[in-house]
């Protein structure tokens, strides 16, 4: 296709790989300058002329330039072109807002260039009706001293060159592009996304042990070459099938991988993580508590457990829960022993739970629970059934997205025993659109806000998390957000 453009030095094939893409071959400036004109004309090319008309001394014509032209290229598909390489916005983050590839306010398509260690430099752009091109080097092909990219030391000829041209000239605008769609997300600029449900209180992803109501759904995008979605042997018409099996996929992959590694945030890149092939059951690590006894009787208000891991993939992290309720949480690492003291402080007497979850670092989680029955001497936690309502603001509150953050007052009737105060907020459909929770210095009034973005109907419902293992559900508020 390019030499249907005017190339002419493409002929050894054998000497381009996938750098071609980039620029890796040679090119002749003048071939160069009328390639990038099919995408000025939408997709017509004509021959290079050097000579447009000769005349002899009496002004006669002798021989002049015939234009010939051809359409190499499908209007769209240049539309498409022109569309990207005028946008300034998108260079914008690179070369900022003002720079040597722009004319003010007429719209002006360009493209630098640059060889490894700055050899050569290139500018070409257009607008509907001129093409320029700059080449910037030495002509014994030493390499250019200094940062001399493109963007340096080719752009501003270039520029400078388009603005005299074109000074006093009718500003032309480019032809929008159709709103064409491949139908293949990812050429059509649409990232595809793992939702992942985790849950808020561990940050762990949630599996069939996590509460509901402490599950939220969040979106992490997915990094991939183009090798991963789409078939290169057609690949506007069929997915990636195996894309493993490409030669250059792994290499891609990998350095795709260290990237969204570097530079997502720490919690993104573990999350996606804990999906990894090492995420199998039979790497799930195996817990053997060796202290208290099932049953055994306490009788002060700390309990010493003691317990031994066998994990194929190492320990990363330690949770404690008392009556299903998350107490601590450790990161750690492998060792022979784990030795941790309970505070009871907030418990009556009587039979309880005691459960440890231990992960490795890929997320492959085990658990193992103890009875014990608490019988410490003057206890004096009260045994009476806890309580949550919300006291404020009443239901059927009216309100505006501009009074949010909303808050909303709590009261519990045995906050010595609250372990969680929960908010969850449920759309029209009954889906859950936030959570928000207070685990500490909870009292008889506890302040707890939300945050909504959407208009609409809501109902906001109250629960708590007993020491005792209850789950209580106060009665929700309806709210109307316009």
């Amino acid at each position: 296709m390019l030499e249907s453009f005017g190339y002419s030095t493409f002929s050894e094939r054998e000497r381009f790989g996938l750098a071609f893409v980039l620029g890796g071959a040679e090119v002749k400036l003048i071939e160069h300058v009328n390639a990038f004109s099919v995408f000025a004309t939408e997709g017509d090319v004509r021959e290079i002329a050097g000579i447009l008309k000769v005349e002899n001394s009496s002004g006669e014509i002798i021989e002049e330039y015939k234009e010939k032209k051809k359409t190499v290229l499908s209007q769209q598909s240049a539309r498409m072109i022109n569309e990207i390489m005028s946008d300034n916005s998108a260079r914008a983050y690179i070369f900022g807002e003002r720079n040597s590839l722009t004319l003010g306010n007429r719209p002006v398509a360009a493209k630098t260039g640059t060889t490894n260690d700055f050899h050569d430099a290139w500018t070409v752009g257009y607008t509907p009706s001129l093409v320029a091109g700059v080449w910037v080097g030495n002509s014994d092909n030493k390499k250019m001293s200094g940062k001399a990219d493109g963007s340096v030391v080719a752009a501003p000829i270039w520029n400078e060159f388009m603005k005299r041209s074109l000074e006093g000239t009718e500003i032309e605008n480019f032809n929008k592009p159709d709103d064409y769609k491949t139908g293949v997300a990812v050429l059509d600029g649409k990232i595809q996304n793992n939702t992942i449900e985790i849950d808020i209180v561990t940050g762990l992803p949630a599996d069939s042990l996590t509460d509901p109501s402490l599950i939220k759904k969040i979106t992490i995008p997915s990094h991939h070459s183009i090798l991963h979605y789409v078939n290169k042997e057609d690949p506007r018409n069929e997915a990636a099938n195996n894309p493993e099996s490409d030669p250059q996929y792994k290499a891609w992959e990998t350095a795709i991988s260290d990237w969204f590694k570097k530079t997502s945030t720490s919690t993104d890149y573990e999350l996606l993580n804990s999906y990894s092939e090492f995420k199998d059951e039979k790497n799930n690590p195996i817990i053997i508590i060796s202290g208290p006894s099932e049953n055994e009787e306490i009788k002060n208000d700390f309990l010493y457990l003691n317990f031994k891991v066998e994990a194929p993939l190492g320990v990363s992290l330690v949770n404690y829960y008392l009556n299903n309720n998350l107490i601590v949480t450790e990161k750690t690492e492998t060792k022979d022993f784990y030795e941790k003291a309970i505070s009871l402080g907030k418990l009556a007497n009587g039979f309880n739970t005691l459960k440890v979850q231990v992960c490795d670092p890929y997320k492959n989680c085990s658990e193992k629970k103890v009875n014990f029955n608490l019988n410490i001497e003057n206890n004096n936690i009260n045994t009476a059934k806890n309580s949550i309502e919300i006291t404020n603001p009443n239901s059927g509150l009216a309100t505006s997205l501009f009074d949010f953050p909303l808050s909303f007052t709590l009261a519990v009737s045995q906050p010595e025993r609250a372990h969680r105060l929960i908010l969850s907020v449920k759309d029209e459909t009954k889906e859950t659109v936030y959570i928000n929770y207070l685990s500490e210095n909870i009292n008889f009034n506890n302040n707890l806000t939300i945050n909504l973005e959407a208009k609409g109907q809501y109902l906001v419902y109250p629960e708590l998390r007993d020491y005792n293992g209850d789950i209580i559900t106060g009665n929700p508020i309806s709210i109307i957000v316009d």
